[in-house]
């Protein structure tokens, strides 16, 4: 492995260390610089931002040269980039946990400084790592309880005010009774609990086109609603036929 000086102290000094004063001894002025995550910039400064922003989501992270091989004003190098995953990153949210992908990086260099670096990165295994990290991918339906016996109250309010069809029960736990609603955008599920208590507190939130005019429907069928501001939406409470409760949510337009 022939290594530069000058790529070794790069990757050491400003992306493993964070030393980002080491910038102008080993980069020159408009120093032209394509990432590993597809990342395009120019100049010092755009470059201290860059590693700023990887590093603050990436903890202990570090590249580490595998392989590389120079010849008059070039270098290439095989990379390994790793860290902890531990703020937003290619919008995944932190999760605490190692992840690595590899790159190519080629490098050209003015004198002694580095004048151009351009690096492809292995994103697709990146993203592949990234995504199985977080296996919960989105809320498949909301659960709710319902005494014995109270499926019709059930279709009159969750098919006939909130307007979601009512979908058949599999037949296998048909018989434990309850009462399911679907449609494309929502499943709530209504399950025969014997010793029913309403949620009072817990409660699934809706959104709702025309929420206004489901809030007039509501009321006129004797349901219970209640305003709660909050800041970019029109919101209510309401309480299904059980008393169990729900947030009904329309952003504003």
């Amino acid at each position: 492995m022939s290594t530069p000086k000058v790529v070794e102290a790069f990757y050491e000094r400003i992306w493993n260390a964070g030393d980002l004063g080491a910038m102008s001894d080993l980069v020159i002025e408009d120093f032209s610089f394509r990432g590993s995550l597809g990342i395009e910039l120019q100049g010092q400064e755009s470059l201290k931002d860059y590693v700023r922003s990887v590093r603050t989501a990436l903890a202990n992270y570090r590249c580490e040269i595998l392989t590389c091989v120079a010849e008059g004003d070039h270098a290439f190098a095989k990379m390994r980039f790793s860290g902890v995953h531990v703020g937003p990153f290619r919008g995944y949210p932190a999760t605490g946990k190692p992840i690595h992908w590899l790159g190519a990086a080629l490098f050209r260099f003015d004198g002694q400084a580095i004048a151009e670096l351009w690096v492809l990165g292995d994103l697709e295994s990146l993203d592949s790592v990234l995504k199985d990290n977080q296996p919960i991918e989105g809320i498949e339906h909301v659960q709710l309880a319902m005494p014995v016996g109270g499926e019709d109250m059930a279709r009159d309010f969750y098919s006939g005010l909130l307007g979601i069809p009512e979908v058949q029960k599999p037949r296998e736990l048909a018989e434990r009774g309850g009462v399911w609603f679907e449609s494309n955008e929502v499943k709530v599920h209504l399950g025969v609990d014997p010793e029913f208590r309403p949620a009072r507190k817990a409660h699934p939130g809706f959104l709702v086109r025309n929420l206004r005019k489901l809030v007039d429907s509501l009321r006129e069928a004797g349901v219970q609603v209640s305003e709660e501001p909050l800041p970019g939406y029109y919101r209510v409470y309401a309480f299904d036929r059980f008393g169990n409760r729900l947030e009904l949510m329309e952003p504003d337009s």
